[in-house]
């Protein structure tokens, strides 16, 4: 994968979530929305795009319902860091409903500290309401323990 811009060394990364890795990006230039804007940002042509977007595609019946995953993996190194980011979305239609799941895990090593980020937004519309379910795990590795 393509190096991002010149690395920002006069900060210290404390990276707690997504939102402050995008942050960290667009400090480098990047102004995308999507993880396509992110590959075509880090220098991946829009085929290769569309090759790991299709391979990484699955629409599945089950049960009369069709389940659609996406996945998508990122891996930036930023200011020396090496952030990896697996977005998973699911989407289901379940009694006419349609449940959305967005899972987004970032794992970051910070002066040798593994900072697994992961958060879950459960997205449903019943009868016409749209509820939205965030939940945000952290969990750091200090020094391999």
């Amino acid at each position: 994968m393509a190096s991002p811009g010149p690395a920002d060394n006069t900060n210290q990364l404390q990276i707690t979530d997504l939102a402050e890795v995008l942050q960290l990006l667009k400090r480098h230039g990047y102004s995308g929305t999507t993880y396509y804007e992110l590959g075509l940002f880090f220098g991946l042509s829009p085929a290769t795009l569309d090759i790991i977007t299709k391979n990484n595609r699955d629409d599945v019946t089950v049960a009369g319902n069709l389940v659609t995953v996406v996945t998508v993996v990122t891996k930036v190194t930023v200011a020396g860091n090496l952030v990896t980011v697996v977005t998973v979305v699911t989407k289901v239609t379940v009694a006419g409903n349609l449940v959305t799941v967005v899972t987004v895990v970032t794992k970051v090593t910070v002066a040798g500290n593994l900072v697994t980020v992961v958060t879950v937004v459960t997205k449903v519309t019943v009868a016409g309401n749209l509820v939205t379910v965030v939940t945000v795990v952290t969990k750091v590795t200090v020094a391999g323990n």
